[in-house]
């Protein structure tokens, strides 16, 4: 389970990094467009093809959630272990605090 949500939260952490590279290349791109002697041309075709990846990775990233936590891997045996301590310390011993409990 572990393995799945440390894959999942991987996976969101890779695609927020790419945004952020796509942004600044974007940033690049305008700058260097706005010089006089910059190629026009071929920097509008990257820009386009950058926007429509950052699109993409923003609507990606709007439908995710907050990164699901990990759990501890002795958690279960922990778990079943207080089950049973409180089992023993709940559960009447004499004879006289079974009576009580009727």
């Amino acid at each position: 389970m572990n393995r799945l949500r440390s894959d999942e939260n991987a996976a969101v952490a890779a695609k927020r990094v790419e945004l952020d590279q796509i942004n600044r290349r974007i940033r690049r791109i305008v700058e260097l467009i706005t010089d006089e002697d910059a190629p026009v041309r071929l920097l509008k075709q990257q820009l386009v093809a950058l926007e429509a990846r950052q699109l993409g990775l923003e609507q990606e990233l709007a439908g995710v959630s907050a990164p699901a936590p990990l759990l501890h891997p002795t958690l279960p045996k922990f778990i079943g272990s207080a089950s049973s301590t409180c089992t023993r310390l709940c559960a009447p011993t004499t004879e006289c605090e079974m009576e009580l409990s009727t």
